[in-house]
């Protein structure tokens, strides 16, 4: 509606001289319109603007109402600022943490309501369900970190310490997975991980941290991953897939038999250096590939482990049989 759009304007322009004591510029205003689950082919847009701004060389964002005269707004005019300024101060008051991320932060979409004044941190992250932090450690025992000292100095929606094995390799977990009561999926960083501690809610009455702890087996170049200490045991297997592997324009590399009391765990196989053309696959006896999102060293997928309780002469409850092949990818 144009009736938003100019009263947005207004209302840009006046948030910003009030917040920050200069006139910018407008250079777009847009509305914005209710996410559906059924598609709308004309929907009728909230009473929300988003205006484009430029100051200075400097383009930013401000979201206001179009509905009335305000001042109440957010925008993204000190982000970097903000981010920057809040990871140095992490990092030099908890001496352990290597690296930060700000899951939300760090979106285009997230705005800020406060004036950053230099030290007001717990400001902007207070009562906010954005305010999400992932520090990353590489110590002997996550239960080190002064976890208590850093939720009564910042009221974060949710804290996320992961301890890594080698602080030259710290890939961040799978910020868009968030499973309640675990914290962010890290099946695919599992290798570099030794603990994963999550924190929702901190400071509400009766909100206890998460830990998890992750076992690592390895054999050859492949490493195994698990949440139980359950051993696993990784054998050589000679038979060849019952698949036809010339049809699928595959090579077998090797392959391997798993067995466990536990069916819950990652395999992760390393991408090494392939031939221009071909890719790693992992499959089972039939040529079912069973590949999840890869990150530069390996490639993650979960076990597919086999029942073996009516199997009087198993040592173990659960098998299974995997063929690392080399595949040519298709022109």
């Amino acid at each position: 509606m144009q009736k938003y759009k100019r009263i947005g304007r207004s209302n840009a322009i006046n948030y910003i001289e009030e917040k920050y004591g200069f006139t910018p510029t407008v250079k777009d205003v847009s509305n914005t319109f209710p996410e559906l689950s059924v598609p709308d082919f004309w929907p009728t847009p909230e009473e929300d603007v988003i205006v484009s701004m430029e100051y200075e060389g400097k383009e930013f964002t401000v979201e206001i109402t179009g509905e009335e005269k305000s001042l109440d707004g957010a925008d993204d005019y000190q982000k970097d600022e903000i981010i920057d300024s809040l990871t140095t101060y992490l990092i030099k008051h908890y001496p352990s943490v290597e690296e930060v991320v700000f899951p939300d932060f760090e979106e285009n979409w997230f705005l800020f309501s406060p004036k950053f004044e230099g030290e007001n941190y717990n400001e902007l992250v207070t009562n906010n369900i954005y305010s999400d932090v992932i520090l990353k450690i590489c110590e002997p025992d996550v239960n080190d970190f002064p976890i208590e000292e850093l939720k009564s100095e910042l009221d974060f929606d949710s804290i996320s310490i992961i301890n890594y094995n080698n602080n030259k390799k710290m890939p961040s977990p799978n910020t868009n997975i968030y499973l309640s009561g675990s914290g962010y999926g890290i099946d695919e960083i599992m290798p570099y991980i030794s603990q994963y501690l999550w924190y929702y809610n901190p400071n509400k009455e009766g909100s206890e941290p998460k830990l998890t702890t992750v076992y690592t087996t390895y054999y050859n170049s492949l490493v195994i991953c698990s949440e139980s200490d359950e051993p696993v045991i990784i054998e050589p297997n000679t038979d060849s897939p019952t698949y036809d592997m010339d049809a699928a324009n595959e090579t077998l590399i090797s392959s391997y038999r798993i067995k466990s009391n536990q069916d819950n765990f990652i395999i992760c196989v390393p991408i090494q250096d392939m031939d221009k053309g071909t890719a790693l696959a992992v499959t089972d006896s039939k040529g079912y590939s069973y590949l999840k999102e890869d990150n530069a060293d390996y490639i993650s997928i979960n076990s597919y482990m086999v029942s073996n309780h009516e199997d009087d002469t198993s040592d173990y409850d659960y098998s299974s049989l995997i063929y690392i092949v080399s595949r040519a990818e298709e022109e």
